[in-house]
């Protein structure tokens, strides 16, 4: 809409030496009138999500911060093929006992990579999780949840 209402002013220009705002507003936008409420609702629909979602993620990073510590240090080592290998501070293999307890906790349903690693992550509440990338592109709203959950806590290593 943005590129409409640009070739819209640029033709206008083209025709008329001076441009009066007001009128050109009330007239030539009116057809822009709905699309234009259309986008300003929908950014304030995506602020208003991402404000739950942060207020959300500071309510369980509080519980997080409260809850007993199940492991001292949790390495998670990611694999090519998207998956990843859940390690205790001693190098043992922990992985089927980790993604038990989530399931557990959290149900037992096929859960995609992403979720099934913050499962884990909340289930095990280690005091210092190692997670060590090898390559993989952690996107950007992972990183961000992970942080504000677990703050310093959480050592990505690439």
């Amino acid at each position: 809409i943005i590129n409409e209402i640009k070739e819209e002013l640029e033709e206008f220009s083209k025709m008329y030496s001076e441009i009066n705002l007001d009128g050109f507003v009330i007239f030539v936008f009116r057809k822009y009138e709905q699309a234009i409420c259309d986008c300003i609702s929908n950014e304030l629909i995506m602020i208003k999500a991402e404000e739950e979602y942060e207020k959300i993620l500071s309510l369980v990073s509080e519980y997080i911060s409260v809850s007993e510590n199940y492991l001292n240090i949790l390495n998670i080592v990611f694999q090519t093929d998207n998956s990843f290998i859940c390690y205790d501070e001693f190098n043992n293999n922990i992985t089927e006992m980790c993604k038990a307890e989530a399931a557990k906790e959290f149900g037992n349903e096929k859960n995609n990579f992403e979720d099934e690693l913050l499962s884990i992550l909340l289930t095990q509440n280690p005091n210092e999780c190692i997670v060590r990338l090898n390559g993989y592109s952690i996107n950007d709203n992972l990183f961000h949840t992970l942080k504000s959950l677990f703050g310093d806590r959480i050592i990505f290593v690439i």
